[in-house]
């Protein structure tokens, strides 16, 4: 088969979010629904919504009432919103609309899923496009006009459901919201795929947002038949008898398929063709037109290329309107005979092609109006990415004025597999979308298919071959990334963690896929944490660490916060590189490394040959000595740990630079200033190691005079107290100052000196230790090593590395002086003999980097075996500035190399935010191929982000209250409460229409319809009954009624309106025992600009302590009537006397 390229560019949809009814919440969640549908429809929330009781009448034209009280809600509270993550004050976030709320969330829900960063979207030429229909929150904030919020305008405005998301995210591009009714959504893509395809935007961010608030759209839709009163979309079935409202949020991203080809984008399927027309002028405005809509999909094909005569061109699915209206609407019936028409057009035979199914999600969540035709789109989506249609539901009996259109259609009510379909043939779909208005949309959907369109006019060749080449990583549960986490709180923080648990928990995932994903892929907020799992049991085992850390202290949140600093890729931050020196090494350090980097491999191995090629090379394998164990190792003697830690720190230099972190400055301690000039470009990586190796070598030859042995011992006095504790006559020539660490120093000598020194300053109470060398390093002890290790670094010939823009402050000099990028000339042989007797000066060098960057480093990181330099590093910063700097290790010998440094990468990520650490890079580095899977796009279907809803932010009136949370239903005479009456004056409002109160054209005076005395008393009676209400009454009278006028009606007017008013003393301090109220009816024609009074009077009702006996009035006994003074008379004819005059006798 000869796939047909469009002459149209297609559109990539690379990403989505949503919420809908049944805990969808994301297109996975929303798939396992459809997948396996369960009926959803519910009573309306009375709490967070409205009681439905309240606005109940089983005639559903009943004014001021509806007949459906069911509807498909989605399972969070709307009035909740996560509102400090938008950066939005409480009194402002309230008087938003939730469906603009709940689009914030949703659009950044979709980003993560399309693998797209608040960052990276920052000032972008991305476009909003958002459909809605309704306006609740509206009608809620003008409920009461005396109490309207200053954010009324910003927080209601339809135009702001796109404008609120282009100002938050700072998007650039076209930001329009649309309104043509049920198909608002399908609209705002159509719109989307336009300004791609214009160029007026790269990205295109599409929605729809409905969200049920008040019962205002019930009672408009029910009086015109929409509606069910069963609560269930049933389409083309004979009980559908209207559509069941429904809510939902849905977004999408997109692109032209070029450039999501080009960005690397997971495509999730293809916009073929979107097109829009209009039904024109029809025999009502909310009919529908099936002409218009053949014709809209006939030139949505043509559009696209497609030929509606070949098979090959056809769809394999419809996901229909599906607008289940009773049948006098018809809108089942045409646009089946739509569907078929243009499919199947009846002029020719079709009696070999399979039927074409047909489905709606309607029958599922509900009709979702503004936002439905981007659910069916979403549905559609991930019935070709399952490939597979999920059933309809409430699909029994076929509504017979659909047969005629079905004899080549079906509808599906169980899971089907998709249509059998030649190799590499993309997959195609079509959806509809109708609005009541008349604007008509269609889409055509297709699924991705690389060898299809990579290879098209806008594919890219290019990246098929390269996919197509690439090799899997050979451990696919391995990564040396670390899983960074980051949210707007750390009660998010820690729920996100929760979520991640339970999806690593529950999933078989690719570690290092996640870790690209949550790495690469997701914006950096500012509470943060760093999981430095290499497999996802290694993974799962530290995210239960730091959960069981913060259950097991309640009030404790998790992660670090941080600021968010903007990246510049022409400011680089300042990292301080801190080199460690001799004696933190230890037995398996650099082993992980070995086994998993090849670049650090690498350079051990170049390493090695070039030791293997000196003329008195080592006996020993620099890679034989990092793998040993601990039992063999042999990194306690300085012969071979010097080497050993050198090509160490040159080994995670190279690994550091594949992660782009560069130093602005390093220093060095001892034997690590070797491993500081490799990273400032002064020497190679061939010239280290025999720096290092010569080093160790002729370090065997330190002694004392007359053979002494040495030692060192830490003081905790400064380099002016050391230098005089040295000149003690006791210790002249025998002990001196060989290292200023911090505040802290080193002193080294002679053995028994250093022991002389230890009781001397144990005497008198001041902080010593003496360290576990056999050597006094940097002391006389070391002149006879000076001049053989002099002369075979000359040999050596020390050849400059590579230039780059780090500056050293050398331990070596006393002076100021820095080793600058382009000094050299100060790595002569000379100086490394000098840095092997002389005093380190690192607390010198460290404050000379201070001095030289204002103390402004962002962030220091220890290269080294362990971390044992922070201390004294740390103290003499702290020293120096009065503050600290972030400050990490990048090994630790607690933990394997991976794992601490991939926690060393996390720290710089948590301290200096996104942008900094290149992820990729630092995969490369381990296994080209691991590097070219975690280049792969986003993952699907990860857990959402976990807002934040603790707080309930809604604004609305005590009027909108009353209104939304009434208790009653309108009563057939008093009508309904309104909403600014109290509890002690209540009114009600209501309107006499004769088709709802038909008995009263029996009472006719004078060809005029007189409502009846006896109505006054009964609408007294009923507000009686409202004032008593949970009472023991023990009696009600009305007293002193006075009907001043008549209530005339008209059959011609839109009724007559009535209000009825009650003063109660409920409020008094009065006993009890007696209510006491005066009532008014005032009433008026519709177009009256005033209510006139039609009668007053008093209630007075008697209640009795409740639980006592009720002792009723005797009445006097009755007297037997004489029956000669009766009338005969006929029983039949009274009582049709009786129906004349009340109506019914039923009413009686």
């Amino acid at each position: 088969m000869v796939y047909t390229h469009s002459p149209k560019e297609p559109i990539a949809i690379i990403g989505s979010g949503c919420r809908f009814p049944g805990d969808s919440t994301s297109p996975s969640k929303l798939w396992d629904l459809l997948y396996s549908p369960r009926d959803l429809t519910r009573e309306v929330p009375s709490e967070s919504r409205f009681n439905a009781k309240g606005f109940y009448n089983v005639d559903g034209e009943h004014h001021g009432a509806s007949n459906a009280s069911n509807a498909y809600f989605i399972e969070e509270d709307p009035r909740h919103f996560d509102a400090s993550f938008f950066s939005i004050p409480p009194r402002e976030a309230e008087s938003i609309d939730p469906q603009q709320r709940l689009l914030l969330e949703t659009v950044y829900e979709a980003m993560e899923n399309a693998g797209l960063t608040l960052q990276g979207m920052r000032g972008s030429k991305t476009s909003a496009y958002m459909g809605a229909m309704s306006a609740d929150y509206t009608d809620t904030q003008l409920r009461d006009i005396e109490n309207v919020s200053k954010y009324m305008i910003t927080g209601t405005s339809r135009a702001l459901l796109s404008n609120r998301l282009s100002y938050f995210f700072d998007w650039k591009g076209p930001s329009i919201s649309v309104d043509t009714a049920c198909s608002s959504s399908l609209a705002a893509v159509h719109l989307g795929v336009q300004a791609l395809r214009a160029g007026e935007c790269k990205i295109s961010c599409v929605g729809g947002s409905n969200i049920i608030l008040n019962a205002d759209c019930y009672l408009a839709a029910t009086s015109l038949h929409l509606l069910s009163p069963t609560g269930r979309s049933q389409m083309w079935d004979v009980a559908a008898d209207g559509y069941a409202r429904g809510e939902g949020v849905c977004v999408f991203f997109m692109k032209t398929l070029s450039q999501a080809l080009r960005d690397g984008d997971r495509i999730d399927a293809l916009l073929r063709e979107t097109c829009v027309n209009s039904d024109g002028r029809t025999q009502g405005i909310a009919l529908p037109s099936a002409e218009a809509q053949v014709s809209l999909m006939r030139t949505a094909y043509k559009n696209a290329g497609l030929d509606l005569t070949k098979a090959e061109d056809l769809p394999q699915y419809i996901e229909a309107h599906g607008k289940s209206q009773v049948c006098r609407t018809s809108w089942q019936s045409r646009e089946a005979f739509a569907i078929a028409t243009t499919f199947f057009p009846p002029e020719q035979d079709h009696s070999n092609r399979p039927k074409l199914v047909v489905g709606s999600i309607k029958t599922v969540i509900g009709h979702t109006e503004g936002c439905a035709g981007i659910a069916g789109i979403l549905k559609t989506v991930l019935a070709l990415r399952h490939r597979a249609i999920p059933p309809n539901q409430h699909f029994h009996n076929l509504n017979p004025s659909v047969k005629p259109s079905f004899k080549y259609l079906s509808v599906a009510t169980s899971p089907q597999a998709w249509p059998a379909l030649p190799v590499d043939t993309p997959l195609r779909a079509s959806v509809n979308g109708f609005g009541s208005g008349g604007t008509n949309c269609h889409a055509i959907v297709e699924s991705y298919g690389p060898k299809i369109h990579d290879n098209g006019p806008w594919g890219n060749p290019e990246k098929l071959r390269r996919t197509s080449n690439s090799i899997p990583p050979p451990d696919v549960d391995f990564s040396p990334i670390p899983l960074l986490f980051s949210a707007g709180s750390g009660t998010a923080l820690r729920a996100m963690l929760e979520r991640y648990e339970e999806y690593l928990d529950r999933n078989d995932v690719s570690i290092g896929r996640l870790a690209m994903t949550l790495n690469s892929y997701r914006s950096t907020l500012p509470v943060r944490i760093s999981i430095p799992g290499t497999s996802k049991a290694s993974t799962l085992e530290v995210i239960r660490s730091q959960l069981a850390k913060v259950r097991s202290s309640p009030g404790v949140e998790i992660g670090t916060r941080s600021s968010i600093p903007e990246f510049d890729h022409n400011k680089r931050p300042k990292i301080l590189g801190v080199f460690t020196g001799q004696g933190a090494q230890w037995a398996g350090m650099g082993q992980g490394l070995m086994e998993k980097s090849a670049l650090f491999k690498e350079a051990i191995k170049v390493m090695e040959v070039a030791m293997s090629q000196l003329p008195d090379g080592p006996a020993w394998s620099l890679e034989e000595e990092i793998m040993k164990p601990p039992k063999t190792s042999r990194l306690g003697e300085a012969e071979i740990s010097l080497p050993v830690c050198a090509a160490l720190q040159v080994g995670l230099v190279k690994v550091l630079q594949s992660a782009g972190i560069n130093f602005s400055m390093v220093v060095g301690h001892s034997g690590g200033e070797i491993g500081s000039a490799y990273a400032a470009g002064k020497i190679n990586e061939i010239d280290a190691i025999k720096i290092a190796y010569y080093r160790g070598v002729y370090t065997k030859l330190a002694i004392g005079k007359d053979g002494k042995k040495g030692g060192m011992i830490a003081v905790g006095f400064g380099y002016e107290e050391g230098l005089n504790f040295c000149a003690l006559e006791q210790f002249a020539d025998r002990l001196t100052v060989a290292a200023s660490n911090s505040p802290k120093r080193t002193l080294s000598g002679d053995l028994d000196a250093v022991h002389e020194a230890k009781e001397m300053l144990d005497a008198e109470g001041l902080f010593n230790r003496v360290l576990r060398l056999n050597t006094a390093y940097h002391s006389h002890h070391m002149y006879p090593c000076a001049a053989p290790y002099l002369a075979a670094i000359e040999r050596c010939g020390l050849v400059a590395g590579k230039s780059n823009q780090t500056a050293w402050a050398s331990s070596v000099y006393e002076d100021n002086r820095m080793i600058t990028p382009v000094q050299d000339a100060d790595m002569e042989a000379a100086y490394w003999k000098d840095n092997l007797i002389g005093r380190v000066l690192f607390s010198q060098a460290v404050e000379r980097a201070m001095d030289e960057t204002n103390g402004d480093f962002d962030l220091a990181l220890e290269v080294g075996p362990h971390p044992s330099l922070k201390g004294p590093t740390l103290e003499t910063i702290r020293h120096k500035l009065g503050s600290e700097i972030p400050y990490s290790g990048i090994l630790d010998r607690k933990s394997d190399d991976i794992s601490a440094l991939g926690t060393a990468l996390g720290f710089t990520w948590l301290t200096l935010g996104c942008g900094v650490v290149d992820f990729t890079g630092y995969a490369s580095a381990f296994d080209p191929s691991i590097a070219s899977i975690l280049k792969a796009p986003p993952l699907p279907d990860l857990p959402t982000y976990p807002w934040d809803h603790k707080k309930v932010l809604y604004r609305e009136s005590r009027l909108n209250r009353n209104v939304r949370n009434r208790a009653d239903p309108p009563n057939a005479l008093l009508g309904s409460r309104t909403p600014d009456d109290t509890e002690y004056e209540p009114r009600w409002r209501n309107f006499f229409i004769m088709d709802e109160l038909p008995w009263l054209r029996d009472y006719c005076v004078q060809n005029q319809i007189i409502v009846p005395a006896a109505t006054y008393c009964v609408m007294a009676l009923e507000a009686a009954k409202v004032l008593c209400r949970g009472k023991n009454v023990h009696s009600i009278e009305l007293v002193n009624v006075a009907i001043l006028r008549p209530i005339v009606l008209d059959e011609a007017s839109d009724g007559t309106e009535t209000l009825f008013s009650v003063r109660s003393n409920l409020d008094s301090n009065k006993s009890d025992g007696e209510i006491y109220a005066q009532f008014s009816l005032s009433v008026g024609a519709m177009d009256d600009s005033h209510l006139r009074t039609a009668a007053t009077g008093e209630i007075q009702i008697t209640v009795a302590d409740r639980g006592a006996d009720l002792e009723l009035p005797e009445f006097p006994n009755r007297q037997q009537q004489d029956e000669s003074d009766l009338l005969p008379t006929s029983i039949d004819r009274f009582s049709v006397y009786l129906i004349r005059q009340v109506g019914n006798t039923s009413d009686i």
